[in-house]
């Protein structure tokens, strides 16, 4: 549900920048204790503890997250995360405001966790840069070839800003750019964090970078040797690009109608140009 509404809300966008689903803990289950063989009483293990049982499982949202990745909706690896423990006995009441200590305790000493912590702070952090084009990409040499400019949403002076890109720095981080969904050896390295000609004049990250590519393509930031995340947006398709950012609208036309692209240098070829009505 929550991705439907993404998805309606900013349709140009091609996948959210990544995704965290919360479970509420769920009680470690022993199926012999499920299905004891033999009479079942009225009150016991019979079908009214099963169907309360089965709907508490509904509840959990183990099962729709399961199916959401199994459904080949995640386009990009990496993205797509669940957070969510077992408790060792019976679960909390929703009022039981005196276990919220020992639930804190729980969720922070799971060891099971931990990564998957890494990996959201790792795609939050990558989240942080975005990808803005200059001009319109031309089409040339079968390929899109255009230039823009890769940008951080923290700015000069902000506490976290400094934060980040010590600790970029410090890991010699470098932005990469592929023609996948996925993070390749082949990706192209177009910026290095630390690198001072990548600093405006007033002192904001602002990377000038040139690509060309086949219609989509990615921008990964990567930290060391750790797994390259996308950047805000990534991946990109260039036509939903163009629209985004408005470069079809040519000021100094009254109608702001699209340029005849028969007359371009380095028109789009003839299946990419959108038909009118």
């Amino acid at each position: 549900m929550a991705l439907s509404e993404a998805e309606a809300l900013f349709p140009l966008t091609e996948e959210p920048d990544f995704v965290v689903n919360l479970g509420t803990g769920v009680q470690r289950q022993n199926t012999e204790e499920l299905y004891t063989p033999g009479l079942r009483s009225l009150f016991g293990n019979n079908w009214i503890s099963r169907f309360v049982h089965g709907s508490l499982e509904t509840m959990a949202g183990d099962k729709d997250w399961k199916a959401l990745v199994s459904s080949g909706r995640p386009k990009s690896s990496g993205k797509y995360h669940r957070l969510d423990i077992e408790f060792e006995g019976p679960e909390s009441r929703l009022d039981a405001v005196s276990d919220m200590a020992s639930l804190q305790s729980q969720a922070l000493g799971d060891p099971l966790l931990s990564p998957v912590l890494d990996n959201i702070a790792a795609c939050a952090i990558a989240s942080q840069f975005y990808f803005k084009p200059d001009t319109r990409p031309r089409y040339m040499g079968g390929q899109y070839v255009g230039s823009g400019w890769i940008k951080c949403k923290l700015r000069h002076g902000e506490p976290a800003f400094v934060v980040l890109l010590s600790r970029l720095c410090a890991a010699g981080a470098r932005l990469l750019i592929g023609n996948r969904n996925a993070p390749d050896p082949h990706d192209r390295c177009i910026a290095e964090i630390g690198d001072r000609s990548n600093f405006d004049e007033t002192r904001n990250f602002c990377a000038s970078v040139t690509f060309g590519v086949k219609g989509s393509f990615s921008v990964f930031l990567q930290e060391g040797s750790n797994a390259a995340r996308h950047i805000s947006g990534s991946p990109f398709s260039v036509e939903k690009l163009v629209r985004a950012e408005g470069l079809e609208a040519y000021f100094g036309r009254a109608d702001h109608r699209k340029r005849d692209w028969a007359h371009d240098d380095c028109a789009i070829p003839q299946a990419k140009r959108r038909r009118g009505a």
